[in-house]
């Protein structure tokens, strides 16, 4: 165990291959994982927002740590091109808040491919019918969330729907809706 964290160590050195491989093309492969994770989030709709939430709670802690503990040791690399300190602070504070964010998608796609695998009914009745933005931007073309208290239970699941919501759905109509949950316990379906 200690040998492996000593090759991890040394792989993650700043003066390291995986550092001049990231020095070279940290950029992209930043964009290339923000892009990617951005896309599975949009491919695969959960409960509203249940992957982001998800990501916060469980990786956001494990991101700071890895981004923090990445920061110290690269901090020569950090501030060697002679920027100001704080502008740097900011800039791994925003990558971090990317990195959290496009987790999502990820956590979308765990919980859509990796086993068990349920296919379920979800019926309840409808609680209310919302709006996700503000009615400005394209919010990913889901604009209308519809929120169902599940029979036999005291749970509400925010499902997206599209923007004909308001002409499918009124208030306390009963609905069954066709969705299948993944191992972290998310409903979600493939939009196409």
């Amino acid at each position: 165990m200690a040998e492996s964290v000593r090759r991890i160590a040394l792989l993650l050195h700043a003066d390291g291959p995986i550092a001049a491989l990231i020095l070279r093309r940290g950029e992209l492969l930043f964009g290339v994982f923000l892009c990617v994770g951005v896309g599975l989030a949009v491919w695969i709709q959960t409960e509203f927002n249940a992957a982001y939430v998800w990501a916060f709670k469980v990786l956001s802690v494990p991101w700071a740590v890895i981004i923090g503990v990445t920061a110290w040791t690269w901090r020569k690399h950090l501030i060697a091109e002679g920027r100001l300190r704080w502008r740097r602070i900011i800039e791994v504070i925003c990558c971090y808040l990317m990195i959290v964010l496009a987790s999502g998608g990820y956590v979308a796609a765990l919980n859509a491919w990796l086993p068990p695998q349920r296919n379920v009914r979800i019926s309840g009745t409808v609680l209310k019918i919302g709006r996700t933005g503000d009615g400005t931007a394209k919010d990913l073309g889901i604009r209308r969330v519809i929120n169902v208290r599940l029979d036999n239970s005291e749970r509400v699941v925010r499902i997206p729907a599209g923007e004909d919501a308001d002409d499918r759905f009124r208030i306390g109509d009963r609905v069954h809706i066709n969705m299948r949950q993944g191992p972290l316990g998310m409903y979600y379906f493939y939009r196409w």
